[in-house]
């Protein structure tokens, strides 16, 4: 499980994501430097967001000078607001240099998009060029940070979030049903693991399991569309959509908050908004539910600060990629739906 987040990143034509990296060497204690250094992560994911719509508009609409004159003028908008969120943030001495490259690359980003159809394509070009080298200068400084203050490296190799589900069970049997349900979904025999599951939800309702079964159901609703569907006289694909929503705004701490925030996003844009390069991508929208649960679980991880599946979680959420444009296919919801809802390997990101 503990593996490498990766991220699809496209920079020349507009597009800048964010990727992370290393080369910071402090003394600092960690718990000292772990939120600043998740804000400033979470600064530079809302600055890929920008930029992923901005491509968009300069890489599918490039014959609308309107378009893109609205797309550059409410981006700009964006990105000043945020650099004003950077400006108030204060952060320690080890990590000013990242706070000052991301001010740096939000400036860079506003001077190319002003004035962008007056301006040639070699103007441009180095313009955005210029921005680039900050990015992959920024890469390295956050990845060298979160190598020494992350929290995910306390997870052991390979490890299974299903181990932190189990203890909520109360008996052996019912462990047992749980994990034949699991094999049932991995073997896309959804029917008879669902029913195996709705038997436990009855079970565990309004327990600290009920979340992590309900997960598991709609992976059977989603994923088994056509069978369930016929069964039941419902549209399962909506309801496998509204249970991994009630899970992320429950305001409770569950283990299976991130996997059912990137299956909620995942599902969401496939359904609402679509998969294609020229589709609507609301980053924003997904960023700050995905910000609500970073800071939800860092509550529970002040109770309980050896739970360090609840510390992987925030990692995951902070480091996991914007929905991105330029997949020959489409946008790369693509890739997230086909690891989650297919038979494609990993069933994780990768970090």
């Amino acid at each position: 499980m503990k593996k490498r987040l990766f991220f699809i990143i496209l920079i020349l034509a507009c597009q800048l994501s964010i990727a992370y990296a290393s080369s910071i060497q402090v003394d600092a204690p960690r718990e000292r430097m772990k939120d600043p250094l998740d804000e400033l992560s979470f600064i530079n994911t809302r600055i890929s967001a920008v930029t992923i719509d901005m491509y968009g508009y300069l890489g599918w609409f490039s014959d609308d000078r309107d378009i893109i004159a609205r797309g550059a003028e409410d981006n700009i908008n964006r990105l000043e607001n945020i650099l004003q969120d950077l400006e108030k943030l204060d952060v320690p001495e080890e990590l000013r240099p990242i706070k000052e490259l991301e001010t740096s690359m939000g400036g860079g980003l506003i001077k190319a998009y002003t004035g962008i159809l007056d301006k040639s394509a070699g103007t441009l070009r180095a313009e955005f060029i210029a921005v680039q080298d900050k990015q992959k200068a920024l890469s390295d400084k956050l990845e060298a940070a979160y190598g020494k203050y992350g929290w995910l490296k306390e997870l052991p190799e390979e490890y299974d979030p299903v181990m932190s589900e189990l203890p909520l069970l109360k008996s052996d049997a019912d462990r047992e049903i749980y994990l034949r349900a699991l094999d049932l979904i991995r073997s896309n025999e959804y029917e008879d693991s669902y029913a195996m599951l709705l038997t436990l939800r009855e079970k565990y309702a309004g327990t600290d399991f009920e979340p992590c079964v309900n997960l598991k159901i709609s992976d059977c609703l989603i994923s088994a569309d056509s069978e369930i569907k016929n069964a039941r006289g419902e549209d399962s694909v909506s309801e496998g959509i509204e249970i991994l929503s009630e899970i992320i705004d429950s305001g409770r701490y569950s283990p299976v908050l991130f996997e059912s925030f990137y299956r909620w996003r995942t599902i969401t844009q496939y359904h609402q908004y679509g998969m294609s390069n020229m589709s609507d991508i609301p980053n924003d929208l997904y960023n700050k539910k995905r910000w609500e649960l970073v800071h939800l679980i860092k509550k529970h991880v002040e109770d309980n600060p050896n739970d360090i599946w609840a510390k992987g979680q925030v990692d995951y959420l902070v480091h996991l990629h914007n929905i991105t444009r330029g997949g020959p296919m489409g946008n790369h919801n693509l890739i997230d739906w086909g690891i989650l809802y297919s038979n494609v390997e990993p069933k994780n990101p990768e970090i």
